[in-house]
């Protein structure tokens, strides 16, 4: 019976039982009011910064589907074009993916207003999808495994230092613009 007086009285703001002023749940629930506003709050920090990353991770996923579809086409072109005898596909999408990011990061940072998720989705997502270290490892040691040491040591000299030479060269070309 306590309860039902309790919350029968909750509508005028205050019970009383045996003599004392008790809380009612109107003055319960306004209290309430600013934990549930600051839960709300939080809750809804906590989303967005979620959010964020749930548009980081499909930006990543899409730019790495479109570059690892880039990075396949290009090395059937030049399998079909150069032979392969020699991995120029991976090479050609290794300088192809160090130009880009060397003229990207250069010019983004210097005359364009990215969001940092967007900078993500393509030089992580596409450009990664794109350029493959462990294509270019196993490839090398493939050539090696088959005697093919000089073939082995243009691999990787061409892909180290034409690789360094075309990020410092889409650097410099990004800062013409």
């Amino acid at each position: 019976m306590v309860g039902v007086c309790f919350v029968l009285a909750g509508a005028s703001g205050v019970a009383v039982f045996n003599s004392q002023v008790m809380p009612t749940i109107t003055d319960f629930w306004r209290e309430s009011d600013l934990f549930r506003s600051k839960f709300r709050n939080n809750v809804k920090q906590w989303l967005e910064g979620e959010v964020e990353k749930l548009l980081e991770i499909m930006l990543v996923a899409i730019g790495g589907a479109i570059g690892s579809v880039a990075r396949y086409l290009v090395s059937a072109w030049a399998a079909a074009r150069f032979g392969a005898e020699f991995p120029y596909g991976t090479l050609i999408v290794n300088i192809a993916g160090c130009f880009i990011i060397g003229a990207f990061m250069a010019f983004a940072a210097e005359r364009l207003n990215i969001s940092p998720c967007w900078r993500l989705g393509f030089i992580v997502g596409f450009v990664g999808g794109m350029t493959t270290f462990s294509s270019f490892s196993y490839e090398t040691i493939h050539l090696l495994q088959e005697a093919n040491m000089l073939r082995a040591v243009y691999n990787v000299g061409l892909n180290v230092l034409v690789g360094f030479s075309a990020t410092w060269l889409g650097s410099g070309f990004a800062r013409l613009f």
